[in-house]
């Protein structure tokens, strides 16, 4: 082993010559080769200038914060919940489209807005779903609380959604 860890050494050490521009002909003597201009033939006076303004502030989406796939973590106010909201999950897409399921199965789909005055998410289902398509949200990060308290759903229904990265399992 030590063997090997000289010779990897001594190969690593004149592999990193100092000084590429020179090599050695005969012992005693060597000689210089040019360097090679990488811009030759070319004038970058002539390429377009950008310029940036710093000034400008590029404010994210107010939708940017529900991106993201959410599991039904905890509901309460409604007789049943537990059963019902068991391994349900939504993934709210960027062009305002969502996919949402059953543990690790999709089952439905649709369009969704979020009011940025009234922090309502409006959530409308390709196909029929028992749960509500309206919810007055709070919190953000990595967990939110959805409320029933909207004027399309005035039932007292809370639940906590949390940002899952991937569908749950059913063990």
């Amino acid at each position: 082993m030590k063997q090997f860890s000289f010779l990897f050494l001594f190969c690593l050490f004149f592999a990193c010559k100092s000084d590429p521009k020179t090599t050695t002909n005969e012992p005693g003597t060597t000689t210089a080769t040019p360097a090679v201009d990488e811009h030759a033939g070319h004038d970058h006076a002539t390429l377009p200038s950008v310029k940036v303004d710093t000034s400008l502030h590029v404010k994210a989406s107010h939708l940017s914060k529900y991106l993201g796939m959410w599991s039904y973590a905890g509901v309460v106010g409604e007789e049943g919940a537990k059963e019902k909201f068991a391994g349900r999950w939504i993934q709210f897409k960027g062009d305002g489209t969502f996919e949402s399921g059953v543990w690790e199965e999709k089952n439905n789909q649709g369009h969704w807005y979020a009011d940025p005055d009234t922090k309502i998410i409006k959530i409308a289902y390709d196909k029929g779903e028992e749960i509500h398509g309206e919810w007055r949200v709070q919190g953000g990060g990595d967990t939110m609380i959805w409320l029933g308290n909207t004027p399309n759903n005035p039932k007292s229904t809370q639940i906590k959604m949390a940002l899952i990265t991937e569908r749950p399992k059913k063990s």
